[in-house]
């Protein structure tokens, strides 16, 4: 079972309250924000890797990881799509767009940065065991919105000397362009071929899978986060066309009430059928996938096991469905977890 030395624990955890630190002062002076890659070192990012390089990006709040969160780590997406990832990161945000810095209650951040730890090692596990690569990443980062977030890891990517962004007749060489992603890049103008679709941009050569559910993918598409329409469009430019990064959005589970299952399935079909997000499933920048292993399991399921009054051995027992052993032991070992 994976464990975390006292060492290891100390020099992180004083790497975490830096970057907090920076992060508070960065925000308050309007200086460039931040990135910082924690596990399992930053110059080990980005990995080297055998073609190109497909980073399969986590962005959760970790409040505490659950089996959902390896599930979703280690997902292998459809048949029909030809990238899949060979790097894994698993990112946490200093502050949320909708909640801050955290709430009464929360998992503090330095016990949450314990877990993502044993996640990752965790997730490194499952990838071997099913014959995968096993770059598993901890990351930091300072802003709230996904599309900064990606923009920031793609500046990473090349402060770490990747290969510089290429120009779409590269980038797609090997893939093509769909025509309904062309229609829907240039509106009426279906004849532009993809060599002419970034004749003024470059596009990065590595592409970010981003795992998300249809709750934050609702998000990422209201303007309201961007100051209006303008940005918004702004945002979605450098975000699919530029950097091409790619949503992986996972449908909920089905629940076991067949009255709940219903109105879940009918949100979900309606939140898919939104025009610009279909236009964007259609194209391929968001790929709608099941991951059945995450069913009724949640991280606010195990924080109210945690704060719950049941028998210890109990509560253990019911903990062990809920997270990863290594998890299950750091949660039931550790005193003062919780934000206040």
């Amino acid at each position: 079972m994976a464990t975390l030395s006292s060492a290891t624990r100390s020099t992180l955890r004083k790497q975490l309250r830096d970057f907090l630190s920076r992060c508070e002062s960065s925000s308050a002076s309007s200086q460039v924000h931040l990135t910082l890659i924690l596990y399992p070192s930053p110059d080990a990012f980005p990995p080297r890797v055998s073609g190109a390089l497909h980073i399969s990006v986590l962005d959760s709040s970790f409040n505490p990881p659950s089996n959902a969160h390896l599930a979703l780590s280690t997902l292998v997406p459809p048949a029909s799509t030809s990238e899949h990832p060979n790097a894994h990161l698993l990112l946490f945000s200093a502050t949320n767009a909708d909640k801050g810095t955290g709430r009464s209650g929360d998992v503090k951040p330095e016990n949450r940065l314990d877990l993502m730890l044993l996640l990752a090692k965790d997730v490194e596990a499952a990838l071997k065991g099913a014959g995968q690569e096993a770059n598993v990443f901890v990351g930091l980062v300072d802003k709230p919105l996904m599309g900064d977030k990606s923009s920031l890891i793609h500046a990473l990517l090349r402060q770490h000397g990747h290969t510089p962004a290429v120009h779409s007749e590269d980038a797609h060489a090997s893939d093509g362009v769909s025509p309904a992603r062309l229609h829907y890049i240039h509106g009426h103008t279906p004849a532009v071929h993809s060599e002419d679709a970034h004749a003024s941009e470059g596009v990065s050569p590595a592409r970010l899978h981003y795992i998300v559910g249809t709750d934050t993918l609702v998000r990422f598409f209201e303007p309201k986060y961007y100051g209006g329409q303008e940005g918004f469009e702004r945002v979605c430019r450098q975000f699919f066309e530029v950097e091409r990064t790619r949503f992986l959005c996972v449908k909920r589970p089905a629940s076991r009430n067949s009255a709940d299952a219903e109105q879940v399935k009918k949100e979900e079909e309606e939140v898919l059928s939104r025009a610009n997000i279909r236009r964007r499933i259609e194209c391929g920048d968001v790929v709608v996938v099941d991951v059945p292993e995450a069913e009724g399991i949640s991280s606010t399921r195990v924080r109210k096991l945690l704060q719950g009054s049941q028998p210890a051995e109990q509560k253990r027992t019911e903990l062990k469905q809920l997270v990863t052993p290594s998890i299950a032991e750091y949660l039931l070992s550790e005193q003062n977890i919780w934000m206040e």
